[in-house]
């Protein structure tokens, strides 16, 4: 048991101080916290439980894990002074008071079902709960946050600067609280004799439960598309879209409709020729103008989105990003109809995004491979380096963490390459599943040299002023970069 403790304790450590991110005082370290103070009030509990100590000496023992788990980011805050902010705070309270609760729940749960295996099966409950979160608030409905007992919450995308801290934060920790008193209730009962009243209990809080989810968009739990239709309150519908937008006055006006409308189909059929796809269904296209209501129902703020993995093509975007992010977005739904199980997408994140760059009417090839070439030449990169630097691109952490211009543009590059080089059906059996080697007949590393020769073999095709716009864009810090993400 100490072992465990000790490695979730460095675990958190490590994690505050090497994921940028958590640095910060914000949501990623509340999350990183959360999850520790869950664990170490798990593990912590059972014993006190063994060894049948007194309640009020128990719960004074139980004050370590939080005080910890506070230490810890103390700590890390203490080590990045600037990186905090008031959300901040309210996040680490609502997130870790709440999921050290849970953690000491579950563990009493799993200490009255199976008293020798109870440690085992209270990290079984607690990542079980963290997954099914995640499974179904992202894989059921259209948004991009997901809160949980176990870790607080994923409130937006990784793009978005500022995160959006929505009521149900706050409320989720009522269902929280709900959970973890089942927990100790279905526990006493286990050890005891059967008790009408405890029943009852049960049975009030299960009600309680039921009730929080069937009502779960009103309490902010979670977002649906009829709540996001109703509020927006426009709809146009075209040959393939559904376009919804607000319908308040001033909005947007009947011929900037219509040239959204006109340029919806002209991309839709020039994407599709090109991709050999056409969508299964209608296309529904959310247009927001301001980013404080997009966040409040979504999560999201300014980041276009296209969530392929869910049952119905959409896309979500702040009408200001319409004319430079629709076609990308749509490249994306598209895709969808050759994706990979189970989101509907590639599994290597450069194709994911390298097709729609390469085929996003904003961004002229030219461009792309300049990028590569000026990233090489500004980062004194040889071949060598700049293969491995694409190989990474291919996995989610190494695009993610990369500077946003340079992990685009390359990826784009090379599948433009991918597209030209060799037939589209190639590509999209590797988007598919298949391995580079099954569906080109040469391994990655060959195309990656090929694609890299070709490129650096060409002279930079912009001028001067456009040579100095790129390089400002590749030498832009990431948000794993940044000195306080998410901080103004």
């Amino acid at each position: 048991m100490r072992l465990a403790l000790f490695v979730v304790y460095v675990a958190a450590a490590v994690a505050l101080v090497a994921i940028v991110p958590a640095r910060t005082l914000h949501a990623e370290s509340a999350a990183v916290v959360a999850v520790a103070g869950c664990l170490t009030t798990g593990l912590w509990t059972i014993p006190l439980l063994r060894r049948s100590m007194a309640s009020v000496r128990g719960l004074a023992v139980l004050v370590v894990p939080p005080a910890s788990a506070f230490a810890l980011l103390i700590t890390s805050t203490a080590l990045h002074p600037g990186c905090w902010s008031g959300d901040g705070v309210i996040l680490f309270l609502a997130f870790v008071p709440a999921a050290c609760l849970f953690g000491g729940s579950a563990a009493y749960l799993a200490w009255s079902l199976c008293p020798k295996r109870a440690a085992l099966l209270m990290c079984v409950f607690v990542g079980l709960s963290a997954l099914a979160s995640l499974v179904f608030d992202l894989g059921l409905h259209p948004q991009m946050y997901s809160y949980s007992h176990v870790f607080g919450g994923v409130l937006g995308p990784v793009y978005d600067a500022e995160l959006a801290v929505r009521p149900g934060v706050f409320t989720y920790r009522l269902l929280t609280v709900l959970w973890s008193g089942l927990f100790v209730v279905v526990g006493r009962m286990g050890r005891e004799r059967f008790s009408a009243p405890r029943a009852t209990v049960v049975g009030a809080i299960l009600l309680l439960i039921a009730s929080c989810y069937v009502w779960r968009v009103p309490l902010g739990f979670n977002s649906s598309s009829q709540l996001i239709r109703e509020s927006l309150g426009g709809n146009l519908q075209t040959e393939n879209f559904d376009i919804w937008y607000p319908a308040t006055a001033g909005s947007l006006s009947d011929s900037t409709l219509s040239a959204i409308a006109g340029r919806q189909e002209a991309e839709l059929e020039r994407i599709s020729a090109t991709l050999g796809a056409t969508p299964g269904e209608r296309i529904s296209v959310y247009i927001y103008l301001d980013p404080s209501r997009r966040a409040n129902l979504t999560g999201v703020r300014s980041t276009s989105v296209a969530p392929v993995w869910l049952n119905e093509p959409q896309i979500h975007l702040l009408a200001s990003r319409h004319d430079s992010s629709f076609s990308h977005e749509l490249v994306h739904v598209l895709a969808r109809e050759f994706g990979a199980w189970p989101f509907n997408a590639s599994w290597k994140l450069a194709l994911v995004e390298g097709i729609a760059v390469a085929l996003e009417a904003s961004q002229p090839s030219p461009d792309l491979d300049d990028v590569v070439r000026l990233a090489a030449r500004e980062f004194e990169m040889d071949p060598g380096s700049l293969a491995r630097r694409m190989r990474s691109l291919l996995s989610p952490g190494g695009f993610w963490t990369a500077r946003g211009a340079i992990a685009y543009s390359a990826s784009g590059s090379f599948v433009s390459y991918l597209i030209n080089q060799y037939d589209i059906d190639a590509f999209r059996r590797v988007y598919a599943g298949e391995t580079f080697r099954e569906a080109y007949s040469v391994d990655i590393e060959s195309l990656i040299s090929d694609w890299i020769e070709q490129v650096l073999s060409a002279p930079i095709t912009a001028d001067a002023a456009r040579q100095d716009a790129l390089l400002a864009a590749i030498t832009r810090p990431s948000m794993f970069e940044s000195a306080c993400p998410h901080v103004p």
